[in-house]
């Protein structure tokens, strides 16, 4: 459980570095997606990898590896939207209103090589 928790940390962190490189001036779902895949691969530590972004209409992916291993049904079970919103708007509020206000939604999708979780944050969740 020690682990999970030192993984939902590292995830915290890749979150609000993702939405720190970026600015929401009126661009879509597809210029920001390639804004935060630019900096991709992306290693978090702990063997966490933002590994890519690309946008699915109005749907922001993030693409997240995690340690070989991981029980993803812990981490599917662990994932809290509210408490993820909190830590977005921490930082970088700007962003995620300007997000919520541009109609986008954020996936994450967390992968350790077999199986996947994924969390969806749309505009109404990030307002």
């Amino acid at each position: 459980m020690k682990k999970i928790a030192s993984i939902f940390a590292m995830l915290l962190m890749v979150l609000s570095i993702s939405l720190s490189l970026n600015s929401c001036g009126g661009v879509t779902a597809s210029a920001l997606a390639d804004n935060i895949n630019k900096t991709c691969p992306k290693d978090m530590g702990n063997g966490i990898t933002m590994t890519s972004a690309k946008a699915e209409g109005s749907t922001i992916v993030m693409n997240i590896s995690v340690p070989e291993g991981t029980d993803m049904e812990l981490v599917e079970a662990n994932m809290d939207k509210a408490a993820t919103v909190a830590a977005l708007k921490a930082a970088d509020k700007d962003f995620v209103e300007g997000v919520a206000a541009l109609g986008c939604s954020i996936k994450y999708v967390y992968s350790n090589g077999t199986d996947s979780a994924e969390l969806l944050l749309t505009p109404e969740d990030l307002k």
